[in-house]
C-alpha cells in the first residue's frame, strides 16, 4: 500500500559491538531505489571492521584535467665535455715586432773533411830539349856468359835386365834445327851387374833409331868376372849443323874393382835439320850377364 509518513528519529542508541564480518553473500538484483528519505543525525562512528575482499577493478574513468605545472626540479650535474671541433680558419698574421738585439758569436765549428782531389788538368807542352852531356868513360868488361845447361831426359825408374842384345838405357829426339855448332850433350849412366862371365859389353850412342842410326862413338867395355856397380859417361858434340853437318862422341866406363876404359871416334856426318832421336845403347855380351840401369839423365850444354 502507500508509505506512510515518516516518524521522527529515535534518540540514536549506543553502538554495540562490531560483530565478526560474516562470509560475503551473493549480491542479489538491485530493487528499485525508494525515495530518499530525510537524513537522520549521524550515529557516532563505529569502529572500523576489517578490510573486506577487494572487489572488481571498474571501468577506468575520463582522464581528468591537467594540473598546474609544478615548480622547476633542480639541475643535474654537468656531463662529460664531447670532442674538440675542426680548427676554424687561421686569422690574419699580426704585425712584425721590432728586431731583438743581436747575441754573441758562437764559436767555431769543427773543421769538415777535406774534399776530394779534382780532375788533373791537361799537361803542357813539353819544354825544348838540353843539350846532351859529355860521354862518360867506358866501363870495365863484364865476365863471360855461362853456358846453359839443362836436363832434357832422365828415367824415373830402373830399367829392365839388359842381356846380349842391343838395347836402349836412355834416348832424346833432339828438334829439328834447334842445333848450333859447339852444341854437346853428355850423357850419365848407373848400373848393376848380374853374372860372372868376363866377355865385355859392348857400349854405343847412336845418333837415329837402335840397330839402324849412325854410330857416333863405341867402347867396347870392361872385361871382368865381377858382378859390380859401374858408371858410364859420355859426350857428344855437334861440330857443324845442317843437312850435312857432323858429330862425335867420347865415352868411358868405370867398372867397381877395375880400370876405367875409354874411347872417342872422329867425327861423322849428320843431318840436324830433321828431327832425331839420340841414344845410349849397350850389349851385355854373354847371356849370362846383364846390367840393370837405376840412374840415367842426358843434359844439353848450349853454346850460343
Amino acid at each position: 500500500g502507500a508509505q506512510g509518513a515518516q516518524g521522527p528519529s529515535g534518540l540514536t542508541g549506543a553502538t554495540g559491538a562490531t560483530g565478526p564480518s560474516g562470509l560475503q553473500g551473493p549480491q542479489g538484483p538491485s530493487g528499485p531505489s525508494g525515495p530518499q528519505g530525510v537524513a537522520g543525525n549521524d550515529g557516532a562512528t563505529g569502529a572500523t571492521g576489517p578490510s573486506g575482499l577487494t572487489g572488481p577493478t571498474g571501468a577506468a574513468g575520463a582522464t581528468g584535467a591537467t594540473g598546474a605545472t609544478g615548480p622547476s626540479g633542480l639541475t643535474g650535474p654537468t656531463g662529460t665535455t664531447g670532442p674538440t671541433g675542426a680548427s676554424g680558419p687561421s686569422g690574419p698574421s699580426g704585425l712584425t715586432g721590432p728586431t731583438g738585439v743581436t747575441g754573441p758569436t758562437g764559436p767555431t765549428g769543427v773543421t769538415g773533411p777535406t774534399g776530394a782531389t779534382g780532375v788533373s788538368g791537361p799537361s803542357g807542352p813539353s819544354g825544348p830539349s838540353g843539350p846532351s852531356g859529355l860521354t862518360g868513360p867506358s866501363g870495365p868488361t863484364g865476365a863471360s856468359a855461362v853456358k846453359a845447361v839443362t836436363q832434357v831426359a832422365v828415367i824415373t825408374a830402373n830399367t829392365a835386365a839388359i842381356a846380349n842384345t842391343e838395347t836402349q838405357v836412355i834416348g832424346y829426339t833432339i828438334p829439328a834445327n834447334t842445333e848450333g855448332a859447339g852444341d854437346t850433350f853428355r850423357i850419365t849412366a848407373y848400373y848393376t851387374r848380374s853374372g860372372t862371365n868376363t866377355t865385355a859389353p859392348t857400349i854405343r850412342v847412336r845418333f837415329g833409331p837402335t840397330g839402324t842410326g849412325v854410330v857416333l862413338g863405341t867402347l867396347t867395355g870392361v872385361s871382368s868376372a865381377l858382378a859390380n856397380p859401374g858408371t858410364i859417361t859420355g859426350l857428344v858434340t855437334f861440330r857443324t849443323v845442317g843437312a850435312a853437318g857432323t858429330a862425335g862422341a867420347g865415352l868411358m866406363q868405370i867398372h867397381s874393382g877395375v880400370l876405367p876404359l875409354a874411347s872417342s871416334t872422329t867425327a861423322l856426318t849428320v843431318d840436324t835439320t830433321a828431327s832425331t832421336l839420340l841414344q845410349l845403347t849397350l850389349i851385355s855380351g854373354n847371356a849370362a850377364n846383364s846390367y840393370t840401369f837405376l840412374y840415367a839423365t842426358i843434359e844439353h850444354i848450349s853454346n850460343s
